[in-house]
């Protein structure tokens, strides 16, 4: 079941370096910040702080992934995307070829060939 959380920010529309309520969109990173704070009152800063530091715990390939996981696309070797789970095989992500914030599945050929890492903040 898609949490409720989803329904604020569904819709919404893609903003380069939009982040945390601005209400002008978010990008992706933005979106992990925005949910984060809504969802579960943590506080999430810079992709560079925050997923080197110890906040977060790379998952192995075969947990089973859970609400809040973080996904990292990197099709290069580059973290060029990242999505949150929202049920198993579903994510919330900031599409910046659509321009908006939708729900999709992240097991289709697409995203699969690109998902390289999964993490789980520590205080979920």
């Amino acid at each position: 079941m898609i949490p409720a959380w989803c329904a604020e920010f569904v819709g919404s529309r893609y903003k380069v370096g939009g982040c945390k309520r601005n209400n002008e969109g978010y990008d992706c990173w933005g979106l992990v910040m925005a949910v984060y704070d809504h969802a579960y009152g943590i506080e999430v800063l810079d992709w560079s702080n925050e997923v080197t530091g110890s906040n977060w715990s790379l998952i192995g390939p075969h947990a089973l992934e859970q609400e809040g996981d973080l996904l990292v696309f990197t099709p290069d070797g580059v973290c060029h995307h990242v999505g949150l789970v929202v049920e198993p095989g579903r994510m919330i992500h900031a599409a910046e070829s659509l321009g908006q914030i939708l729900i999709e599945p992240y097991k289709t050929s697409l995203w699969k060939t690109q998902h390289k890492r999964t993490y789980r903040h520590r205080a979920l």
